[in-house]
């Protein structure tokens, strides 16, 4: 409860997070602005003007502000956005973080797919004078090809697994050993999980297209 009066619930409304996403929700409640709370609670909660109106946004924007500035409040007041920008902001500091992390991953993601493709092109020019001799002897172009590729993709599932494992692995360890690095996903990326299969199947296709190539 917020004061000692006894108050008449209007309707209940979803839960919402305020100010971050990582904020757990709470209990909280909506008082009309012309019945003011007691004592110091009701000094410390600035209130919300919220407008529904139908229309260009950005236009009905600039006729608030310019009434809310006719009423003499001052700029802090007149702070009018649109809601789906206030909720923009909520996600700010996960999508820079976002952002850094991903170039740091494509950087890496292209040093490893150009180090498979050196080495598989490598693999199959060390091994000219074998497929030289394989089509000598009437090997089918078919069946060197998928010998190659056969061998490729061996190797590529291995190396795939061998990566997989390190990375797992260890991640699962220090999860269990330092459990407030869960906290980490929800900080760095809400709603997305460090062993997140998605960014693990795209990583493994990036890298079998490059062994194929």
């Amino acid at each position: 409860v917020f004061d000692k009066e006894a108050r008449e619930v209007i309707g209940v409304v979803r839960t919402v997070k305020l100010k971050s996403i990582q904020t757990e929700p709470f209990p909280l409640m909506f008082c009309p602005i012309n019945q003011p709370m007691d004592g110091q609670q009701a000094a410390d909660i600035a209130p919300v003007l919220l407008v529904r109106a139908v229309g260009d946004p950005k236009a009905i924007v600039r006729v608030v502000r310019h009434e809310m500035e006719s009423a003499g409040l001052g700029p802090a007041a007149c702070d009018v956005r649109l809601l789906r920008e206030r909720m923009s902001d909520l996600y700010t500091p996960q999508r820079l973080i976002a952002g850094i992390l991903n170039w740091i991953g494509l950087a890496g993601l292209v040093f490893a797919v150009t180090g498979i493709f050196g080495v598989m092109a490598y693999e199959v020019g060390q091994r000219t004078r074998e497929i030289g001799i394989r089509a000598a002897l009437g090997a089918r172009w078919t069946d060197i090809r998928n010998l190659i590729l056969r061998k490729g993709m061996v190797l590529t599932g291995i190396g795939l697994g061998l990566g997989a494992c390190l990375s797992l692995v260890p991640l699962c360890l220090l999860f269990t050993f330092i459990p407030e690095l869960r906290q980490s996903d929800d900080f760095f990326f809400y709603g997305v999980r460090a062993w997140d299969p998605v960014p693990y199947a795209v990583v493994s296709l990036f890298v079998v297209v490059a062994a194929l190539a």
